[in-house]
């Protein structure tokens, strides 16, 4: 199509000889016209790989670039549609990204947002132009065109690109016949690596697996990149898909020169591609904390452990077989490495040192066929199933070792048979619906798996008989082969093979041990079904009356982006004693369990990005729902009992909460109660900074956890956080007593975390010297224990003692470890007077401490060993000071910190110089007039005090320089205290408490602004000072830090006096000067003014 623009001209010759010279051109566009009147012809190559998420930078990573190239005719315009992004999280143009090898090119950009709705549409148009008649790209040939995009930071849909090309002739033609071409996502993953020491580590291989779940099949975990750490111990991964609900895993080991590994880093379960994205905080702003971001692995900090080397093959008797795997951590059943649909002749297997390791060996059904030829030590290949042997005593203990594991497949059976009848239960129970075999590899646990090879029958007359004479009045005779192994074999029975009564369903959890037993032993074992827990269920091996239990967040619902590792604890004392099932991978959180009804159940929780927690189930309900702590709306799962006493959760976002918490190497120098931060602190930080993917700590710690504003404190040795996978947040404890007197006060301390991820815990307890004398004896008794929902399960008033403990009360009674209340040591603290605590032995440390509880008369705190919790409530019993028992106890409130009285102007100091108050960062604390808090700055003692409060202000005085300040609610001040030119401390008033102030005193290091000289002393003080000069001279009671102050102040005047008569010189000499100089050019016939 043409347009013409018609110019009127007056002059007729001019108009002719114009039409005449434009006659030719008209003529070749009617003929260009003809020509190019059918559709245009062009080619796109696309050479852009993927686009990597939120990524806002001009980066080679998220150029897009087409070639493009001309069939049939010029092309004087490309157009790039870009969709598939929302207005809310939209696909944006990089400006001055966009480049083109085609010379004169016009670009521009637009962006259309579809407005009306939130979540609307976003399209983003790019044009390159020349609409010369040359084009932007001659016929047969072609030009290259790029552009950078940010990427919107979810990736639910893929980036769409149309491009439209348009010729001379107006023509369009679009890429791929009018649809749009499509760009996946990808992203970058970057971390840290640090060794057991807390150094970085460089050289470390992270590799990354792209996990794929195959139904009713093996996992597969497939290498996608590899990478080192570099000197600085940070990698970065590029270009890993995020398309398609990608599942990752990653694995991290330093080999060392000899290429053995000595060191392994956090095992991480299978995480969905999203838990590896930067952060990114779309329609709403990033988080004020770092807790309430979204879980996200980047960034993250991850702390390599020593490792070993378990190196496994397998035979039958006297060749090498091929074979399925699983590697087990004992303790708490967590799966190191499995295929156990495997096919392979060896394996190697880097696991962390000082642990306990089952290694299962299996040749599945799945991989190997069961023939005639098959059967005792007959394998090849491909054939020849056998079910699973294990190997429990493999414990290595140095770095770099390796121990050799070699398992003989060959089968070796034996027969399990006897007489199968009903208990306990009203409907008559007439059909046996299955029988399982489950092995136990080692004593106490249930792995989630079959270990027979389904070669059960119980339509076979010889394996289960109705009518056999031997098993008159009951229900059946079974007969079962099994291999000369440890076994928890389950028998399911109901009133009919299809009824879903649950009152008809029966079964029965028989434990038995073939071990050592040789090939045709016959054992008798008579069965008795008994009733179920829970309601019927048709899911899994057997349709039966089961419990359910759901894992939920925080609001309640399931957990979509989370695999937590799931124990289920069952104690059943009339068959098989005590039981941990390993429940495998959860839907959604939600899982079954057929149990006892006469038995009790809990279940441990392992999240990757929740405090793990313990609940006992009520096996009168059906169903139970498990909530994990989501770290969300300042709930970081600390509580604290309240006055009714109840729990009533702490907001670590609130000004007046201050918890540290420190990640402590374990061993050696670092288990005492006063481990040295330089060599023994990996990392700390407080509860409102802690994101729970920031610090993947491989291996075995100590975890403290600290209420500066008191010292108050617990902490969990030798903490498994390979097992565990994050730190005890959800916990009991309070910066004051909860209960007693001024000299006999009650704490209480709990933790829902299992206790198998850690050995003891030792609680800390501040207390003031004007309600205690130190000086004299101080004991701690064992007041209440308190089960997981707060209620009390043990009482000393009520006259119980250790013979009250049951398992119900004290799961670990009988323990051989000491980890029960009335076990050695612990047992003391349950009788009248409790222990009496040592002043001067604080060694609580270890397998076997010389003292269970210490008190610190320097620092006052009292130290108390525990053996686990949930909930413990220590009782002190000491004397008061000869001046408080005559006084009354108004002051009641002082016995929940560590203060003590001082001579002089202050009634009382609150001593946080145990260590570096840089090591604290935060003390908030409620301070009365004439009460100070002590800290420790660079070795030196100063002190922040109150001397005097009204309604709205408080008058506080910081020393050893003595410095002043009012300070009305909500207001800060920073003080320089040692004359290095840099602010210390930074007070802020909070609030008021109780007549008392809430002040926030945090450390700073901050260079203090070059300022004039102080003016003179009876000058005009700023709104926020004081001229109390009475009380600014000696408030701290100390002459030789008040002497310091009066000679600090003296040599300030004289330097003022030295500048004063030195500027009064220059000014005389300034005047002499200038006056000459106005005689000397007035003579000389200039004048200067």
């Amino acid at each position: 199509m043409f347009y013409f623009k018609l110019v009127y001209y007056s002059d007729k010759k001019m108009l002719k000889k114009r039409v005449i010279l434009l006659l030719p051109a008209i003529l070749i566009l009617i003929f260009l016209q003809l020509s190019f009147s059918s559709a245009l012809l062009a080619n796109f190559t696309n050479v852009t790989g993927s686009i990597e998420r939120s990524l806002s930078t001009i980066s080679s990573t998220n150029i897009i670039n087409f070639t493009i190239g001309a069939i049939s005719e010029n092309i004087t315009e490309i157009k790039f549609i870009l969709t598939g992004s929302q207005n809310t999280d939209p696909d944006k143009f990089v400006i001055d990204s966009n480049g083109t090898n085609a010379p004169s090119v016009a670009f521009s950009n637009v962006s259309i947002t579809n407005a009306s709705m939130p979540g609307g549409s976003f399209t983003l148009i790019l044009t390159f132009t020349n609409n010369s008649g040359a084009g932007i790209i001659p016929n047969g040939t072609t030009r290259n065109f790029w552009f950078n995009i940010n990427s919107r930071s979810t990736t639910s849909s893929l980036i769409s690109v149309l491009v439209n090309a348009t010729g001379v002739s107006n023509t369009i033609n679009q890429s791929s016949g009018g649809n749009s071409m499509s760009f996946p996502f990808s992203f970058r993953f970057s971390g840290y690596v640090k060794n057991e020491s807390g150094g970085l580590q460089n050289a470390t291989n992270i590799t990354m697996y792209q996990f794929t779940n195959v139904p009713m099949g093996p996992p597969i975990e497939t290498p996608v990149s590899s990478v080192l750490s570099n000197e600085n111990g940070s990698f970065t991964f590029t270009g890993l898909s995020s398309s398609g609900g990608i599942m990752y895993t990653m694995k991290m080991i330093y080999y060392n020169a000899s290429g053995v590994a000595t060191k392994i880093g956090t095992i991480l379960p299978p995480f969905p591609a999203e838990m590896y994205y930067p952060q990114s905080f779309s329609g709403g702003g990033e988080p004020a904390y770092e807790f309430m971001k979204p879980p996200s692995l980047n960034g993250s900090t991850f702390y390599l452990g020593p490792a070993a080397t378990i190196y496994i093959n397998a035979t039958n008797g006297t060749t090498l077989q091929r074979f399925g795997y699983m590697i087990m951590d004992q303790k708490i059943g967590l799966q190191m490495e499995s295929n156990m649909f495997g096919n392979v002749s060896n394996m190697s297997a880097i696991v962390p040192i000082n642990k306990r390791y089952t290694v299962m060996l299996v040749r599945a059904n799945q991989q190997f066929g069961m023939y005639a030829t098959c059967g005792g030590s007959f394998m090849n290949d491909t054939a020849c199933n056998t079910p699973p042997r294990s190997n429990s005593t493999i414990y290595p203990t140095v770095a770099g070792q390796i121990t050799n594991v070699q398992l003989n497949l060959a089968i070796n059976r034996v027969q399990m048979y006897g007489c199968i009848e009903v208990s306990g239960n009203s409907s008559q129970i007439t059909n046996i619906t299955s029988i399982l075999p489950k092995m136990l590899p080692w004593e106490g646990f249930v792995p989630p798996m079959r270990p027979d090879n389904q070669d059960i029958n119980l339509s076979s007359t010889a394996q289960l008989n109705y009518s056999d004479s031997r098993c008159s009045g009951k229900i059946a005779w079974y007969n079962i082969s099994l291999l000369n192994s440890n076994y928890l074999v389950e028998f399911y029975g109901a009133k009919n093979a299809s009824t879903s009564n649950s009152s008809e369903h029966v079964a029965a959890f028989q434990n038995v041990s073939y071990s050592g037993l040789s090939q045709g032993n016959n054992t008798m074992q008579n069965i008795t079904l008994k009733p179920l827990a829970g309601a019927f269920v048709a899911e899994g091996n057997v349709n039966t009356t089961k419990i359910r239990i759901n894992i939920q967040n925080s609001t309640g619902g399931a957990i979509t982006q989370d695999t937590p590792h799931v124990d289920l604890f069952v104690r059943d004392t009339t068959t098989f004693g005590e039981l941990t099932y390993i429940m495998d991978n959860p839907t959604n959180g939600t899982f079954y369990i057929t149990l006892p009804a006469n038995s009790t159940a809990k279940v441990k929780i392992f999240s990757n990005n929740a405090p793990p927690k313990e609940k006992t189930l009520n096996l009168s309900l059906s169903e139970t729902n498990v909530t994990l702590i989501s770290m969300t709306g300042g709930d970081g799962g600390f509580r604290k009992i309240n006055s009714s006493g109840g729990m009533e959760a702490m907001n670590i976002t609130s000004s007046t909460f201050a918890m540290q918490m420190k990640f402590i190497k374990a061993g050696g120098n670092c288990d005492g109660l006063y481990p040295d931060n330089s060599s023994c602190v990996l990392t700390s930080t407080t509860a409102s900074g802690f994101n729970p993917m920031s610090a993947m700590v491989a291996g075995t710690i100590n975890m403290e956890m600290k209420m500066t504003s008191s010292n108050t404190s617990i902490t969990f040795y030798n903490f498994d956080m390979l097992a565990a996978k994050q730190p005890p947040m959800e916990s009991v404890l309070n910066d004051q007593k909860s209960g007693g007197s001024a000299n006999a006060p009650e704490w209480q301390f709990g933790s829902f975390v299992p206790a198998d991820v850690y050995d003891y815990a030792i609680v800390a307890m501040p207390y003031s010297d004007t309600n205690i004398n130190d000086s004299a004896q101080i004991n701690i008794s064992m007041s209440n224990l308190y089960d997981e929902n707060w209620n009390v399960v043990w009482n000393s008033s009520r006259g119980d003692t250790a013979a009250n403990f049951t398992n119900n009360v004290d799961e670990y009674l009988g323990n051989s470890n000491n980890r029960s209340y009335n076990s050695t040591g612990y047992r003391n603290f349950t009788v009248s007077g409790g222990v009496a605590c040592s002043t001067s032995d604080s060694n609580l440390n270890g397998t076997s401490p010389s003292a269970y509880c210490f008190i610190n008369t320097s620092s006052n705190i009292m130290y108390m060993r525990v053996p686990h919790f949930s909930g413990v409530a220590p009782l002190i019993t000491a004397t008061a000071p000869a001046t408080a028992a005559a006084a009354s106890d108004d002051d009641d409130d002082d016995d929940d910190s560590s203060s003590s009285s001082t001579a002089g102007y202050w009634s009382s100091t609150f001593n946080f110089a145990d260590e570096e108050f840089s090591k604290k960062e935060t003390i908030i604390k409620e301070v009365g007039k004439k009460q100070r808090i002590k800290l420790k700055i660079s070795s030196a003692i100063h002190y922040v005090g109150v001397i005097d409060l009204t309604s709205t202000t408080v008058t506080i005085n910081v020393s050893s320089i003595p410095q002043q300040a009012i300070l009305g609610i909500g207001e800060e001040k920073k003080f320089e205290i040692d004359e290095d030119d840099f602010y210390d401390v930074l007070v802020k008033l909070n609030n008021f408490v109780n007549g008392r102030a809430n002040l926030s005193v945090s450390y700073l290091h901050e260079e203090t602004p070059t300022q004039p000289l102080p003016p003179a002393e009876n000058s005009t003080l700023g709104s926020n000072e004081t001229a109390a000069d009475t009380n600014n001279a000696n408030l701290d009671g100390n002459t030789a830090e008040s002497g310091e102050g009066t000679k600090s102040r003296r040599w300030i005047w004289i330097l003022i006096i030295i500048v004063i008569v030195l500027a009064a010189g220059g000014i005389i000499g300034y005047r002499y000067l200038k006056k000459e100089s106005y005689k000397y050019h007035r003579h000389s016939g200039s004048f200067y003014a």
